[in-house]
C-alpha cells in the first residue's frame, strides 16, 4: 500500500470524502501511513447517541494530533446530539475542541431534558475560555418567582439559545426543537438570533402558529438559506390578504410540518409561487390534521382560495420542481389539471421525480376536473419523470385498471405506494399492476382485497413488497411470490389470511395449516399483526414457509 500512502493529503481527503463512516474507519486500518493522514478525518461528522459516553467523546475531542499538534475536535464540522440529557459542563469542552462546527443538531427531545437537568454539574476540569459558556446559562435565566414548570423551560431555553449562537459563530447548518411557546415579538426576536450564515435550518415549533410574516424574518436574517423546514405539529394561520413578498433566488428545499385545517395549507402554496424562484427543487407540506377524515365542505371564499393557490403554484414550478410531497390538504383535482396545462403552455416538460399526494377528496365548486380521472391526470402530468409515486385513492369510483395503464406509461418509475382512504374499499388487482409496471422495484399496497384472478407476470424484476391491512388467502401469497422471483424483502403488516374456502383436514387430525412458497432463501421477512380467518373450529393452526433451493422448511404455530 506503499502508493496510496504517497498521495497527496488533498487527495487521501478526496477519497476519504467518498467513503461511509464504517468504510472509512476500515481504510484507517491499512497501514499506519494511511492511518495517519485519515485518523482526524474520521471525526469530521460526530454523532453522539448515549450521554454517557459524553465524557469520553470531550477526552477525544481534546487529544493532540501527531502530525498537527492539534486537537482532534479542529477537524470536527458536524456535532449531532441524538441523546438524553447533556452534560452543560462537557459542551464546553466539546465547543472549545471544535471551533470550526459548521453543522449542530439537536433532534428529538435533547434540548428539553439537558435544559430541565438544571441540576447538572456545573463545574467542569477543562477550560471555558468561551464567550458565553454553557456552564452558565442557567445561573443567567431572569426568573420573577411566579413561572410555572413550562415557562422556566421557556426561559431556559432561550439562554440556552443565546450559548448556541454565541458559541458556534461558524454554523452553516442548524436544527432544533423550540422549548415553550414564544409570542411573536420574542419569537422574531430570537429569529433575528440566528446565525447569519446558515444554509440549512430546521425549526420544531410545537403548536406555534406559523405566519408568513415569520418566514420572511427568517429569510431576511438568512439570505443564503437553501433548506428550510418547519415543523411539528405546526398550526398554519389563515391568509386573509395575501402579502407583498420579495422573490428568493436561492432558497432549493421548502418543507412544513402541520396539524391545521387543510383550507389554510393551501394558502402555502400560493406563498410558494410568489416567493421562490425556479431554483425551488423541493416542496413539502405534510399536515397532520385527520389525514383521511372527511374535512367540512370548503366555503365559497375557500375554494376560490385553493383554486387560485394551484393555479398560481403550477404556473411557477410545474416544469421545474424535483420533489413534492402534499399530504392531508385534501386531494383537489384541479391542481393537477392546472399542473398539466401549464407544461404544455411553458412547452417543457415535468422534472419531478418524486410525488406524494395522500388525503380525503376534497371537492369545490371551481374544481376543474372532476371525478376518479383525476389520477390518471395526475400520471399523465408526471409521467416521463417520476421515479416515486406514493398515493391515497380516496374517490369511490377508481377505474383501478385504468390507473394502473397509466402508471405503466412511467418508463422510469421503480418505487410506488397505493392506499385506499378509510371511506373507500377496494379490490385491487395486483398481477395486472404488475404486468403493466415492469420496471418496478419497490411495491407498498395498503387495501382491502387483493384480485389475483388475472395472468401474473413471469420473473417480474420487484425486489421489495409491502402488503398492509389486507384480507388474503395463502394460495394469494403463494401466487404472488412465484411471480416475484427476484424478491429480496417482503413486509406482510396487520394481514387476514381468510381459509374459509378451505375445509378441515379430518382425515390427519391436524391443524389447519398455510403453506406460502419462498422463492428466494435469503429474502428478509417481517411479519407483523397477522390473523386468521376459517379455522371451522381449530385452536391451533401453523404458518408453514418453505424454500425449495434449500429443502427447508420453517413452522410457526399459533395457539
Amino acid at each position: 500500500m506503499d502508493y496510496l500512502s504517497q498521495l497527496p493529503q488533498e487527495i487521501i481527503e478526496l477519497i476519504a470524502h467518498k467513503l461511509s463512516q464504517h468504510d472509512l474507519f476500515v481504510f484507517c486500518t491499512v497501514c499506519r501511513a494511511i492511518q495517519n493522514k485519515t485518523f482526524p478525518l474520521l471525526y469530521q461528522h460526530v454523532t453522539l447517541t448515549d450521554s454517557q459516553y459524553m465524557e469520553r467523546l470531550a477526552t477525544t475531542l481534546a487529544k493532540l494530533t501527531n502530525d498537527t499538534m492539534k486537537p482532534l475536535g479542529y477537524f470536527t464540522r458536524s456535532l449531532t446530539f441524538k441523546c438524553g440529557a447533556l452534560d452543560v459542563s462537557l459542551l464546553d469542552a466539546i465547543a472549545l475542541a471544535c471551533p470550526f462546527v459548521t453543522t449542530l443538531r439537536f433532534p428529538g427531545m435533547c434540548l428539553e431534558l439537558t435544559v430541565s437537568n438544571q441540576s447538572a454539574r456545573t463545574s467542569s476540569d477543562y477550560p471555558t475560555q468561551l464567550p458565553r459558556p454553557y456552564t452558565n446559562f442557567a445561573s443567567n435565566i431572569q426568573y420573577t418567582g411566579n413561572e410555572d414548570y413550562r415557562s422556566c423551560l421557556f426561559l431556559g431555553f432561550k439562554s440556552f439559545y443565546d450559548c448556541i449562537v454565541s458559541n458556534h459563530p461558524h454554523l452553516t447548518s442548524l436544527s432544533f426543537t423550540h422549548v415553550g411557546n414564544f409570542d411573536d415579538d420574542e419569537f422574531r426576536m430570537y429569529m433575528r438570533k440566528l446565525p447569519a450564515g446558515l444554509v440549512e435550518l430546521s425549526m420544531n415549533m410545537h403548536d406555534r402558529s406559523l405566519t408568513i410574516d415569520d418566514v420572511e424574518i427568517i429569510h431576511k436574517r438568512c439570505p443564503l438559506l437553501e433548506s428550510l423546514d418547519l415543523g411539528d405539529s405546526l398550526r398554519l394561520a389563515e391568509v386573509n390578504e395575501p402579502p407583498i413578498v420579495a422573490m428568493n433566488y436561492v432558497l432549493k428545499e421548502f418543507s412544513i410540518r402541520s396539524e391545521s385545517r387543510n383550507a389554510n395549507c393551501w394558502s402555502w402554496l400560493w406563498y410558494a409561487s410568489k416567493k421562490y424562484g425556479h431554483q425551488l427543487q423541493t416542496f413539502r407540506l405534510n399536515n397532520a390534521y385527520n389525514i383521511y377524515m372527511q374535512h367540512d365542505i370548503p366555503t365559497t371564499e375557500q375554494g376560490r382560495s385553493v383554486h387560485n393557490a394551484s393555479l398560481d403554484f403550477a404556473k411557477q414550478h410545474a416544469t421545474t420542481l424535483r420533489k413534492l410531497e402534499l399530504n392531508g390538504l385534501g386531494i383537489y383535482g384541479g391542481f393537477w389539471g392546472f399542473m398539466r396545462g401549464a407544461k404544455r403552455r411553458g412547452g417543457g416538460m415535468s422534472s419531478l421525480t418524486r410525488v406524494e399526494f395522500k388525503g380525503v377528496w376534497f371537492s369545490t365548486v371551481f374544481e376543474s376536473i372532476l371525478g376518479s380521472y383525476v389520477y390518471e391526470l395526475m400520471v399523465f402530468a408526471i409521467q416521463s419523470t417520476i421515479r416515486e409515486l406514493s398515493l391515497s385513492l380516496a374517490h369511490k369510483n377508481v377505474k383501478v385498471q385504468d390507473l394502473c395503464r397509466a402508471l405503466g406509461g412511467c418508463p422510469h418509475l421503480t418505487n410506488l405506494g397505493i392506499e385506499e382512504s378509510s371511506d373507500t374499499c377496494m379490490t385491487f388487482p395486483l398481477p395486472f399492476l404488475l404486468d403493466q409496471c415492469s420496471r418496478l422495484k419497490q411495491l407498498t399496497l395498503k387495501v382491502s382485497n387483493v384480485d389475483t384472478s388475472l395472468d401474473w407476470p413471469t420473473h417480474h424484476p420487484i425486489t421489495s413488497f409491502t402488503l398492509e391491512q389486507a384480507t388474503v388467502t395463502g394460495e394469494q401469497l403463494t401466487q404472488a411470490l412465484a411471480a416475484m422471483h427476484f424478491l429480496k424483502k417482503l413486509n406482510l403488516l396487520n394481514i387476514v389470511i381468510d381459509e374459509h374456502h378451505r375445509p378441515p383436514d379430518h382425515k390427519y387430525q391436524k391443524p389447519q395449516a398455510a403453506i406460502w412458497a419462498i422463492p428466494n432463501p435469503n429474502m428478509s421477512i417481517t411479519i407483523n399483526g397477522l390473523s386468521y380467518s376459517g379455522l371451522l373450529g381449530d385452536k391451533n393452526y401453523r404458518l408453514i414457509l418453505g424454500s425449495s433451493p434449500t429443502e427447508q422448511v420453517s413452522f410457526w404455530s399459533f395457539p
